[in-house]
């Protein structure tokens, strides 16, 4: 491998199903702006490292790589007080929110099977 090379996830198989997922659950379009024909990137609102969202269909938004993508990642803030915390708390609703923050504080062990049949199933 090259100095510049990304180190590959272990979890890529269900990375790339959770992103195909998003993508369908949104219809192929940024929820900020509404255009289909830039490159969309499935975003996690709450960072990969926490495991127990990682692969919520919650925590993922389909957004133009920029400005969009850009923008949403800029005005989160620590104390989930940023405009891009506004703007998912409204996209997923007060009590959807709420678990998916609650369920980030959890610490989990993930089981890949079930993840992978979870997503197969989310979104036909």
């Amino acid at each position: 491998m090259s100095w510049f090379a990304t180190k590959k996830s272990k979890f890529s198989y269900e990375d790339n199903l959770w992103a195909a997922a998003i993508r369908r659950r949104d219809n192929f379009t940024c929820r900020m702006c509404g255009r289909k024909d830039r490159q969309l990137n499935a975003a996690h609102y709450i960072g990969r490292a926490k495991k127990s969202v990682r692969w919520d269909l919650d925590n993922g938004v389909l957004l133009c790589s920029r400005p969009c993508h850009v923008q949403f990642d800029l005005a989160k803030r620590r104390d989930r007080g940023g405009p891009s915390d506004s703007w998912m708390r409204d996209q997923l609703g007060k009590e959807r929110y709420q678990r998916l923050i609650v369920r980030a504080q959890l610490t989990i062990h993930p089981n890949r099977e079930a993840i992978r049949q979870s997503l197969r199933e989310a979104v036909p």
